[in-house]
């Protein structure tokens, strides 16, 4: 495990490449554990040095971060930025998709 760990942080902070790397993560709260390595993991990753990381992350879980993942309002660098949207229908999917992803600009 330490050895994935340490090759994925390798490739993300990479000095090399210079294109970044979208990850986007459904079902984020399937990744709950008694610890959550992983999902601290995951959410540090993008505030490492050279990190070329952009994580995209979905929950069903509107309190996520704050309920599970309280280490990181301490880490002013790994606060996530979220917002909410309503559950998606085949209809409303590829103007909810448009309207969600301009909201992420600012």
């Amino acid at each position: 495990e330490k050895t994935t760990k340490s090759a994925c942080q390798s490739f993300i902070t990479s000095k090399h490449r210079r294109k970044m790397i979208v990850m986007l993560l459904d079902e984020v709260d399937q990744l709950e554990t008694t610890n959550n390595s992983v999902l601290y993991t995951l959410f540090e990753w993008p505030a490492l040095h050279n990190s070329r990381l952009i994580l995209i992350g979905i929950a069903n879980a509107l309190d996520l971060t704050d309920r599970q993942l309280p280490r990181l309002k301490a880490q002013v660098t790994c606060q996530p930025n979220w917002f909410t949207s309503l559950p998606t229908t085949r209809n409303r999917s590829s103007a909810s998709s448009n309207t969600d992803s301009n909201r992420c600009r600012g």
